[in-house]
């Protein structure tokens, strides 16, 4: 299931769509967004 959603993602070239730096709608807490950015 993880290769099949790195493929997905890989082939929609989300990255180059999505900000991944900046706050989601609706806004995490600022405990979690520190938490995702160590993710991306």
């Amino acid at each position: 299931m993880h290769q099949l959603l790195q493929d997905i993602y890989a082939a929609a070239a989300l990255k180059s769509v999505i900000d991944y730096s900046q706050q989601p709608t609706p806004a995490l807490t600022e405990a979690d967004f520190a938490w995702v950015q160590t993710l991306v």
